[in-house]
């Protein structure tokens, strides 16, 4: 099985993990548990919405509409990385900055057609989300950070010890990488779970 397969598999388990965390927060959210704040349960929704355009683009990479999907995931990632910041109370001039980085690397992405620029930051905004934060919060963030670390230096590393661009199909990295991305998750959902780390009203974590 060639790693386009292979990453949608891998790609799928995580939007379960996700769609699965997504529910959970949601009932929680209606049972009236202050942990899961409307923007925690919009965090798990757009996460899971993301990963299954994420299937789609490695499960169909020729696909007509793989273009279009790849402008509504770099602009889903920006408005995933304003609800982290928004949830985990960010200073509104840290916020503004955020959201200019993230535009900037979304534009790059979809101009140069390299991921690199999304898995920048995706590193940078969670990188901020980990120190911001504490606890498992903490710990699920820095996960998500190596995780992207992993990915760049994997691939990176591997296109220029071959000279050129990995073809799709010899893209195992991906599958690391979504198993990683996979426990670095679930470590930010039991965050909230459990309130370690969980933004109290009023000021910082």
């Amino acid at each position: 099985m060639n790693a386009e397969h292979t990453n949608a598999l891998t790609n799928g388990l995580h939007a379960l993990c996700l769609f699965i965390y997504f529910v959970a927060a949601l009932l929680a959210s209606r049972r009236g548990d202050g942990r899961f704040t409307a923007s925690v349960v919009g965090f798990f929704l757009l996460t899971f919405m993301l990963k299954m355009m994420g299937v789609f683009v490695h499960y169909e990479p020729e696909a007509g509409m793989v273009a279009t999907v790849w402008v509504g995931i770099g602009i889903g990632i920006v408005l995933l990385h304003y609800l982290i910041m928004h949830t985990l109370r960010f200073p509104g001039a840290y916020q503004v900055e955020g959201v200019y980085f993230c535009v900037a690397t979304a534009l790059l992405c979809l101009l140069t057609e390299d991921f690199v620029f999304l898995a920048i930051q995706i590193l940078g905004i969670n990188l901020a989300a980990a120190l911001w934060s504490r606890g498992l919060l903490r710990i699920g963030f820095l996960g998500v950070v190596i995780s992207n670390v992993f990915w760049i230096v994997a691939r990176k590393g591997t296109e220029a010890w071959i000279g050129k661009e990995l073809p799709s199909e010899l893209r195992y990295d991906n599958d690391l990488f979504h198993f990683m991305l996979i426990a670095s998750t679930f470590m930010v959902y039991k965050a909230f779970a459990r309130g370690d780390g969980v933004p109290q009203s009023g000021g910082r974590l």
